[in-house]
């Protein structure tokens, strides 16, 4: 896949599963977009916002239908990769979460 600016401030993080046309960014400006790759072609989706600070981490589920990202803000937001709203937002206190993932079950 090609090598493309896909945040405006610099990329922090990216996520694609192999079964899925569906990409995820994150970056310091705070924002979580969603693209599609087809045919050899990367094509912007959606920005995705909720965050208050930069967004460290990205993750996409197994059937490529929900993306995870968490923040600096000690935030990790469910979004829904269809309808590019956000699904939920779980505080996680006074400690940052570098990283989200999701569990194969």
């Amino acid at each position: 896949k090609a090598v493309v600016s896909t945040q405006s401030t610099g990329a922090w993080a990216r996520s694609e599963k192999d079964n899925s046309e569906n990409i995820v960014t994150g970056g310091v400006d705070d924002l979580v977009k969603s693209w599609n790759w087809r045919d050899d072609f990367l094509d912007y989706k959606a920005t995705l916002k909720g965050h208050q600070l930069g967004v460290v981490s990205v993750t996409i589920n197994a059937a490529g239908t929900v993306a995870a990202s968490s923040s600096l803000d000690s935030t990790i937001k469910l979004w829904d990769l269809d309808s590019s709203k956000q699904i939920k937002s779980i505080d996680a206190g006074p400690v940052d979460c570098w990283t989200v993932a999701f569990s194969p079950d």
